[in-house]
């Protein structure tokens, strides 16, 4: 079995991978490759790739703050970190998408994202995971944390792609101002072939 199927057979259980390792040479590797991630983001509910080797080193970083996760999807970037001993609270309203179409693997709460953010005001990271693309609810989501947040306790954690990539829009991109990167947080953070999602942490300017 390679690297690949390992990761699938795990994800198909509903665990959270071990580790991911991708090397696409072939156009049939890549065609795999294409096919797995429909299958983890239609199916499982798996957009940015999860696995406990890349979330251990975020764990690191959060250390003893806790986390609000919005935008969570069926839970697996809130599971992982649950893993690592992060306290963590993850919501979704699954506008974009339909729970039905995937069972959650953690306590996903339905919850608008800006709404989560006013309520649960009080945890002390943000964390957004691949915000839907050129859509305004994660520049509204930052905002409405920035407007209830103390300066100190404003961070957010964001995974997906940068200006002219395939998540938020141009506003959030305009106004999130990135503090720490994967080199600064020495976080190897894996993609699939072609995307370019990544791991910022930052805050609202």
């Amino acid at each position: 079995m390679n690297d690949l199927d390992l990761f699938m057979t795990q994800v198909a259980l509903n665990n959270v991978p071990d580790a991911f390792n991708l090397n696409c040479h072939k156009y049939s590797e890549m065609v795999g490759a294409y096919s797995s991630r429909q299958y983890v983001t239609s199916t499982k509910g798996m957009w940015g790739i999860v696995d406990l080797q890349w979330t251990k080193k975020l764990s690191e970083f959060i250390g003893d703050r806790t986390c609000l996760e919005v935008m969570a999807g069926a839970g697996w970037l809130a599971k992982a970190l649950s893993i690592h001993g992060v306290d963590i609270h993850a919501t979704d309203n699954y506008k974009n998408h339909q729970k039905t179409r995937f069972k959650t693997v953690y306590d996903v709460e339905k919850m608008d994202a800006v709404k989560a953010a006013k309520k649960y005001h009080n945890k002390e990271i943000l964390i957004m995971s691949w915000p839907p693309y050129r859509d305004s609810i994660a520049f509204n989501t930052l905002r409405a944390w920035h407007n209830n947040k103390s300066p100190s306790h404003q961070t957010v954690i964001y995974i997906g792609e940068g200006w002219d990539g395939c998540t938020a829009d141009d506003k959030f991109h305009k106004h999130f101002h990135i503090e720490k990167d994967c080199d600064d947080l020495g976080i190897e953070y894996p993609n699939w072939f072609g995307i370019h999602d990544t791991v910022f942490v930052g805050h609202f300017i």
